[in-house]
């Protein structure tokens, strides 16, 4: 997939969101010197949320909400009351 795009020239590209397809982020790097890979939002959360205990599931729910919504991670930090 990454090597067609390379066939195409295609060129200047900065991230790659993907969906946590294992050897996806090593392809990134490894075809694109300077791009990041990132997961998208929904796959980042259902994996994290397939490894929390059931009864914890809503809290999780609530505190990636607040971290993906969040514009800065000083403001993260106030709404989940880490600092004043």
């Amino acid at each position: 997939m990454l090597e067609d795009l390379i066939y195409r020239e295609l060129g200047g590209i900065q991230l790659i969101i993907g969906d946590g397809f294992k050897g996806l982020d090593e392809a990134t790097t490894k075809y694109f010197e300077n791009c990041i890979y990132q997961e998208c939002y929904f796959h980042k959360k259902r994996s994290i949320r397939n490894k929390t205990a059931k009864e914890d599931k809503d809290k999780m729910d609530e505190f990636l909400t607040n971290v993906f919504n969040s514009s800065s991670r000083y403001k993260l930090l106030i709404k989940l009351k880490i600092c004043h």
